[in-house]
This record gives C-alpha cells, structure tokens and sequence, in this order.
C-alpha cells in the first residue's frame, strides 16, 4: 500500500463569532434534554420517524431552579436516565414527582418508545390485575371479544411510571414482583410473556413505614427501591421561588390571554416567607388565582383573596378554651397576628400593615398598645 499525507487544509467558520456557537451549543443541550435528540445515537438515527412528532410532556429543563438541591436533583437524574434500574422517586405532595419521571425517560435511552403512566390510587381495585397485565378472551364473564393489552405490554421497550404505588392492592404486589424479576408479564387467562420495560414509581408515602405495617410487601419494597430518588420540598429551596413564581407567571399568561408583567415585590417576599405544605402545586394554584382576579399589569396583595389570612392563620395558635373574657380574646388574637405578620415581614411595617389591612399610623398605635 502506497503512503498518504495531508497536503493542505481548508478552514471554513460555520459560526462566525463565539455567541454564535454558544446559542448552537445551548440549542443542542436543551434539545438533547427534552428528549427531541440523544447524543448518544447516531446522526443517521436521529432523523428517523420514530423521533418525529414524538409528544414532550415534561423533561429536565421544566425543573426551574438554581438551588443545590434543584442542581444536585439534575445532575442525579443525567446519572439515572443511562441505566435500567428501576427508580423510586419520594417526597411529598406538590414536589414534580411525575415531572422528574418524565425527565428520565425521556433522557434514556427508551425515549422513542412510550412512557405509560398509571395512578395505582384511581383504578378500582377489582380491574387492577385487567389493567397492568391484560387478559385473554374468554378469560372471565364479561371479557372483551379479543381480549385486552395490559399497561405493561403497551409499556414494552419503554417506561412504565407507577404513581401512587403505595395504594397498589396487596395481593397484586406478588404479580408485580414477578414482572420485576422475570421480565415476563402473564394476562389473565394466558401465557407469560417477556417483555422489556423500566419501572419508575413514585410516592408521598413512607414506604419502609408502610413494610413495618403489613401494608405494603417487604420484597417488592427492594426491588422498588433500586435508585431512589427524594425530591426536595419547596421549603427547603426557597431561593427557587421567585423563579418559579416568574416562571409559572409567564406561563399562565400565554395560557389566560393576559399581561401580567410582574410579582409586586410584598407578594415576592410573602411568598418565600410562607411555608408551603403543598409545594410547587400549591404556588401554581395561588398564582393562577392571583391571575383570574388580576386586571392589571402587576400581581399584588390584593389578589392573593383568603390566602394571606391562611398564612397568618398558620402562624397564630389561639386558646378559645382558656377563661379569658370575649375582649381579652380578642386583644391577644390581636396582638399574636401583629406580631407574626411582622415575623414574617421581617419587621417590615409597611408590608405588615398591608397584609393585615390596617394603615400603618393604626399599626404603630397598636404595636404601642401591646407593646410589641
């Protein structure tokens, strides 16, 4: 064979300026994030129909926030969306359980295949087995001519995402272990047969404490609790909210027709001084209140209705069993939501006297009058 050597080169700039290749590079990581294109296919790959048109409910780029809780979370999920493993993501009500599973499947590998969810807590509990695993016709009074497919054979080569798992009947979690172990699935009626899923469930409940009462299988709790992922609580991030609140606004404004532009900055400051018990979903719900009584063009106290009371509520403790006259009742009630409005205002008067609906020189009497 006869020797070869580069002669000559020639250098042509697709990207004239370093902006140009940012925005490129940027386009390409968020695209690769919801799923629409896998750097780990190859080109050829990443044009067939089986991409096209495939629906994006969520992926990682609808997590908003710059925490490290939310950085750390993302990170977790790149880690996890490479394996089969079976996940189990906790944590409580409102945390985007159903997003981050989303999020995963759709960065894996089984994104060009279906991702079936299932709410394990609203099938009834007599149509469970038909539903997961299908059935044979004939298979039972009433069956449908041709039998039925179950979940987990629509699932295959895909993702199964088993919400609410802890209200999965006790006597289906053996026929759910088999499918975990085997990776068959037997309808009703039939023949196993194989089948290649990844199961993502998910749960509000403590599951371990639910092992401990006979209520949900030790064995299958293992197997379930492969990766297991724990989402934080809003909370516990509470750098993220104003984010998040923005965020939520621009979207409720494409989605009501309106041009909310901004979040007065007293309802900013409620907002991450408040709790949160029903995280993410419960902002969302309080902002999308705020927009249907909203009129103008920035969302204040006066639109959040009976949810400044509910945080004032949840930080006043009152004793209507004590024997204190009606009036003295009233004082200290008083003087306990004065108090923490200001706790929670950080001793913003202004904001306080807002929130309670009292001008400030009434405020200043007051604090003078219980001497807080």
């Amino acid at each position: 064979m006869g020797c070869s050597s580069v002669v000559g080169a020639i250098d042509y700039d697709i990207f004239t300026e370093g902006v140009d290749l940012k925005e490129f590079l940027d386009d390409v990581f968020n695209y690769s994030q919801k799923g629409f294109i896998n750097l780990q296919d190859t080109f050829e790959s990443m044009y067939t129909d089986s991409k096209k048109n495939k629906p994006i409910k969520y992926s990682v780029t609808d997590i908003i926030g710059q925490s490290s809780a939310i950085q750390s979370l993302r990170m977790q999920i790149g880690k996890i969306s490479e394996s089969n493993s079976t996940v189990l993501i906790t944590g409580k009500t409102g945390c985007g359980k159903e997003l981050v599973a989303h999020s995963i499947h759709n960065l894996s590998l089984r994104c060009k295949k279906s991702m079936v969810e299932i709410n394990c807590a609203a099938i009834p509990e007599s149509l469970v087995e038909s539903e997961l695993f299908g059935y044979e016709e004939g298979s039972f009074t009433g069956a449908k001519k041709g039998g039925k497919i179950g979940k987990f054979q629509l699932a295959d080569g895909g993702t199964i995402f088993l919400d609410e798992v802890d209200q999965l009947p006790y006597h289906i979690q053996p026929k759910l272990l088999r499918v975990l172990q085997e990776k068959e699935v037997t309808p009703i009626g039939g023949q196993s047969k194989p089948i290649d899923i990844r199961v993502i469930a998910a749960t509000n409940k403590d599951l371990w404490q639910l092992v401990q009462e006979k209520k949900f299988r030790e064995d299958l709790y293992y197997r379930l609790n492969v990766i297991e992922l724990n989402l934080p609580m809003l909370t516990e991030r509470k750098e993220d909210i104003p984010l998040l609140a923005n965020y939520h606004l621009k979207k409720l404004n494409k989605q009501m027709a309106k041009e909310v532009s901004s979040i007065s900055s007293e309802v900013m400051e409620l907002f991450v001084n408040y709790d949160w018990p029903g995280n993410v979903r419960e902002l969302n719900n309080i902002l999308e209140y705020a927009m249907n009584i909203c009129q103008g063009k920035v969302l204040t106290i006066d639109h959040l209705g009976s949810f400044v009371s509910k945080v004032i509520e949840n930080h006043v403790e009152l004793d209507f069993l004590s024997q204190s006259p009606l009036e003295q009742v009233r004082m200290k009630a008083e003087a306990e939501a004065i108090r923490k409005t200001l706790e929670l205002t950080k001793n913003n008067r202004t904001l306080a006297a807002k929130i309670l609906k009292i001008s400030r020189t009434a405020l200043y009497d007051k604090i003078l009058k219980y001497n807080i």
